[in-house]
Parts: C-alpha cells; structure tokens; sequence
C-alpha cells in the first residue's frame, strides 16, 4: 500500500474512531486498541504465528512520514497509533506489528528506535516491556 493511500485511510478512521488510544492498520483498514479483549483476540488469531507473542513497536516518536512508514513495512505489519500519556497529551507515530521474534530482538529494536516502552501481546495477556 502507499503511503499516501494508508494516511488519508487512516484520517478518516480518526475522525470516526471513538477510542482513545488505538493502532491502525491501513491494509486492512483496522483501527484497535489491544488492551480490550476482543481487539486483542483479533491481533492474536491474525498474526500470531505458533502461538508466539506479537510485539507493538513505535518508530517514530510522534511523527507519521513516508520513510518509516516503507521502513515499517519492510519489518512487519505497518501500524499507525495514537495514544494519550497519563497528562492527556496526544501522540501519533508510525509503528509495526512483528511476530516471531524474543522478547530480546524486539527489546533491541525499540532502544533502536528511542521507545521506552513496547507492547508485547501473548496468549491473550498483554504486557508492557520497558527498554
């Protein structure tokens, strides 16, 4: 999918989303928010290989642009987020959705990427690793 294409789908999905924090995935059109059960059971079913985990990955520290978005895809399932800290400020960024790697890989990647934290969904629990 181009970048362009995924971003005007993605505009749309938020001006329409009620939730608060998400993930999107424009290839399929497909916003979520992993902490509520039937989102993750979703992500699980689609993308778990083996009944490994899957990992939410930010790259790009509250930006959207058209490299790490292609980077993203090179990667894993691109994603686009939002999401609000405790203060209520609102981030955008473009992340990736990967399976079949460790907790160790996916802990490199996000000190990559300059993430504090990563998502990492497995058998319907989801846990938050700290870089």
């Amino acid at each position: 999918m181009e970048y362009k294409n995924a971003l005007r789908i993605f505009n749309k999905f938020k001006e329409t989303t009620d939730l608060m924090s998400y993930s999107f995935i424009p290839s399929i059109n497909f916003g979520f928010d992993i902490y509520l059960k039937k989102h993750r059971e979703y992500i699980l079913k689609k993308y778990c290989q083996d009944n490994k985990a899957v990992y939410l990955i930010g790259l790009s520290n509250n930006k959207i642009n058209k490299k790490l978005f292609n980077l993203s895809g090179l990667m894993g399932v691109v994603l686009f987020g939002k999401w609000t800290d405790k203060k209520g400020r609102i981030y955008t960024d473009v992340s990736v959705l990967i399976s079949n790697i460790t907790d160790k890989i996916a802990l490199v990647l996000a000190k990559y990427y300059n993430q504090q934290t990563i998502i990492k969904v497995s058998h319907n629990r989801v846990i938050e690793l700290t870089v």
